[in-house]
């Protein structure tokens, strides 16, 4: 899967697209503080083929309790003359740019998207007359580490938004904070992070403040439901307050929801917006248009040659399992298309917005996902997460600066080049971060797209995956003497290696091959250094296992909301007896540090709980939270945590011991939990 990115030429502004993915908690409810109307917008009225007529625009709702507080006065945008028609000019101005954020994109063949008959904006913006980054890829290939990598240029384990938590973001510094400094209006609207229904009202306050505007879907009204209310049955959360629509899809309202925005916004005033749409996410709900099943019914379904692979032996344990998909022609399209087909509406519309607004011709568009899907390659079916994921389509328009003729980009770029792109081409500054980094991991495309340079100057670019399928990679670029490699390392020591000038579709694993020992070496070389880079201080990183030689449970997530990711139970405990948990103590961070450690117990008192490094006692201290460790960059250590369930210890018994590790100053803290049921 690879991003497409198309960059159009229609004066200053800048439209982007992009693919992303939330899949938010069941159960959870609406924001504190929240202002529910009853606007249960009715069905989408029948529309032209293409083309929607014009529906009531969404009126914001009363100030409420969500509203957050003003920008410090350093970042606070000063109120210009109401808009009028007048045409921005890219000498004069700094151009605007949109991105079209969509949700769980396999890049795929560009079928999607290259059919004048069925997308003719898309086609028309950014595959004829666009730039095409066929060999873009998302970083680690999740919702929320992908948008933090949009907001911030950084690697993940810098922004350290590894898994879907909306709370790991820290929005103290991020792409609408240095946009607003430079003098943009910068809009944030549609979905944000993963979790966002449990913010409380300072939440939503500290995440909207460095927004111009802050226009947030989040699922369903009280009680949240499926991931369908996200299309239908959802919340729009803004700084005014929150407003529940019915039937209203999201796609449609983000769309009309840039309109007014920009309406309001100085004509002299540059625009920064992502555009978050949740299509093309399960349950692939499209836009309702009149003629759109029919139209896509032709749609071919995909069957790249990695479609249900027959032969899984050379790949990882959770593959070698899968059966095949059920479509033996290949992967179903038609229902992906019909979503397409209502996205280039929503493009077709922020297009004539732009226009009308004498902004179109300053403009950057970019088209991208979040994250790219697995489409029944390998077997595997409509998810993410795997290192065969990351492609993403990534295409950019702005025809004044680059000119409308179609280019094809060869080299490999990540998702955290375009936050140093956008900021280079709007003349801010990005950085310093809350975790110390002076600014973005990735690199600016502007050289690359300005023609300036032939590639990026990299030799390779990183991959990573967290949380519940964890693994590291590295893609060799073009320019690597090396070649086109794909060299991806599981935490079991599983290797995969694959030549993708050869075998761009992963079909033969070369990993085993005696010949290639020196390139493994190699590559697990440059993986290491760039799994480093740009870390900062020192990080606490806690696992937990049933024995001292693994396997260790773990999130890498440094944060104490995620303990419940990180737990190893024993059930059966039996009377008399004494039950070992390990926990590994990391430092994942560049330097050395001294880390403390704390425990806290819970549950029957009939099951005793005593912690031992090596053969010493250290219960008192790690109880007290005076128990310290002085860790080198890199280096780990073993605490051990003894149950000993007593002879009255009743059926039923549970006793759960959490050991909180924190780093220097106890900013980060990773969370590990051991629990003992009879």
């Amino acid at each position: 899967m690879s991003w497409i990115v198309s960059a159009i030429r229609r004066g200053s502004v800048v439209v982007l697209a992009i693919a992303a993915c939330l899949t938010l908690p069941q159960g959870v409810g609406s924001p504190a503080g929240s202002v529910l109307g009853d606007q249960s917008a009715g069905p989408v009225p029948s529309p032209a083929a293409t083309q929607l007529p014009d529906a009531p625009r969404p009126t914001v709702p009363p100030p409420g309790a969500l509203a957050g507080p003003a920008a410090p006065p350093d970042r606070e945008i000063t109120p210009g003359p109401r808009p009028g028609p007048v045409t921005q000019s890219p000498a004069e101005q700094p151009p605007n740019i949109v991105v079209i954020y969509l949700d769980d994109v396999n890049p795929h063949d560009g079928r999607l998207w290259s059919d004048p008959e069925l997308t003719p904006t898309l086609h028309d913006l950014f595959v004829a007359h666009g730039i095409s980054f066929p060999r873009a890829i998302a970083e680690t290939p999740l919702c929320c580490p992908a948008r933090g990598a949009l907001l911030t240029g950084l690697h993940t384990h810098n922004h350290n938004v590894k898994v879907n938590h909306a709370h790991l973001f820290d929005p103290a510094e991020h792409l609408g904070r240095a946009m607003r400094r430079a003098g943009y209006a910068s809009f944030w609207i549609g979905k944000y992070f993963n979790g966002t229904e449990r913010f409380d009202a300072a939440q939503w306050a500290r995440h909207s403040a460095g927004w111009t505007e802050f226009d947030v879907l989040i699922r369903g009204g009280p009680s949240t439901g499926s991931n369908s209310d996200y299309f239908n049955n959802y919340q729009l959360v803004t700084k005014q307050g929150a407003k529940r629509y019915g039937t209203y899809h999201s796609t449609r309202l983000i769309a009309e929801q840039l309109a007014s925005r920009m309406a309001a916004t100085p004509a002299d005033k540059p625009i920064f917006a992502v555009l978050s749409i949740y299509n093309l996410h399960a349950p692939n709900t499209p836009m309702p248009l009149p003629g759109s099943a029919e139209r896509c019914a032709g749609m071919p379904p995909w069957k790249p040659p990695s479609y249900n692979e027959g032969d899984v032996s050379d790949k990882p344990a959770y593959i070698r399992r899968l059966p095949l998909q059920p479509f033996p022609d290949g992967w179903p399209m038609t229902r992906y298309c019909e979503e397409m087909i209502g996205v280039d509406w929503a493009v077709e519309k922020v297009r004539s917005d732009l226009a009308a607004a004498g902004r179109l011709d300053n403009t950057l568009l970019v088209f991208t996902a979040d994250n790219g899907m697995g489409w029944g390659e390998h077997r595997w079916g409509q998810k993410k997460r795997t290192p065969y994921a990351t492609p993403v389509p990534l295409m950019m328009s702005w025809p004044a600066r680059w000119g409308s003729a179609r280019r094809v980009v060869d080299d490999i770029v990540v998702n955290i080049d375009l936050a140093p792109t956008f900021c280079e081409l709007a003349g801010c500054t990005l950085g310093p971060f809350p975790r110390g980094h002076a600014g973005p991991d990735g690199r600016s495309m502007v050289r690359l797209l300005d023609g300036q340079q032939a590639d990026m100057g990299r030799d390779a670019v990183l991959e990573t995956s967290w949380g519940t399928l964890p693994w590291a990679a590295i893609r060799t670029t073009p320019s690597n003497p090396l070649g086109l490699w794909h060299y991806i390392v599981h935490p079991n020591g599983f290797v995969e290696l694959y030549d993708l000038k050869a075998d761009p579709w992963h079909l033969d694993n070369r990993a085993s091959d005696p010949s290639l020992a020196d390139l493994r070496r190699k590559l697990a070389a440059r993986l290491a250094q760039l799994q480093r880079e740009g870390l900062q201080g020192a990080r606490p990183d806690g696992a937990i296992g049933l024995a001292s030689t693994g396997p260790y449970k773990g999130n890498d997530v440094y944060d104490t909301s995620a303990q419940e990711r990180q737990t190893a139970r024993r059930a059966g405990v039996q009377r008399g007896r004494s039950y070992d948990f390990w926990v590994r103590l990391q430092n994942d961070g560049g330097t050395s540090g001294t880390f403390t450690v704390r425990a806290t117990t819970s549950g029957s008192a009939t099951i005793i709980v005593r912690y031992l490094a090596g053969q010493q006692d250290v219960t008192t201290q790690v109880s007290a939270g005076t128990y310290q460790l002085t860790m080198g960059a890199g280096k780990q250590s073993l605490l051990r945590i003894r149950m000993t369930v007593m002879s009255g210890s009743p059926a039923g018994a549970v006793k759960r011991a959490v050991i909180a590790f924190a780093g220097p100053g106890g900013t980060l803290v990773d969370v590990v939990r051991a629990v003992a049921t009879r």
